[in-house]
């Protein structure tokens, strides 16, 4: 599993000089941001665009990574729910769910697992407000909600 993933990462490193600037949003407006080490869930700022790049061109597997341009990927430490994303130099793989506008993101190998879990904008805890990206059960929620823009 090990060689396949980086492979798949080679390969993303190579599309990436083609790939397109995106910024990840809420329904509410929100964007995803990266904060440094966490991934942070803020009002528009200068590093709330990412690299999307699609690892398969097979329709069945819808795989993508998300990283800040070479800075860093969009990742978890664990697959359990209630994990915060952070960013860093391991490459996570991802599947997007479309749904109208929408898209719900979740992580593959958390799906591996046997559970489904999905991209949920919420409070880091009970005395820290600051909206985070965490894993959470997948359930189409509309916290679970993003849009993926494309930037000029």
């Amino acid at each position: 599993m090990r060689t396949t993933l980086l492979t798949i990462i080679f390969s993303a490193f190579l599309a990436s000089a083609l790939a397109a600037r995106y910024s990840i949003t809420t329904p509410e407006g929100l964007f995803i941001t990266n904060g440094g080490y966490m991934v942070e869930v803020t009002e528009p700022s200068n590093y709330n665009l990412w690299s999307i790049d699609q690892l398969s061109q097979n329709l069945q597997k819808n795989w993508h990574v998300i990283h800040y341009f070479g800075n860093g990927y969009i990742r978890f430490s664990d697959f359990v729910d209630g994990t915060i994303a952070t960013v860093g130099y391991d490459a996570v793989i991802y599947t997007f769910e479309k749904d109208g506008e929408y898209s719900y993101i979740i992580p593959i190998e958390a799906n591996q697992s046997g559970n489904r879990l999905a991209w949920t904008v919420e409070e880091q805890s009970a005395n820290d407000k600051n909206l985070r990206v965490k894993l959470r059960p997948y359930m189409r929620t509309p916290n679970q909600r993003f849009q993926l823009n494309v930037v000029d």
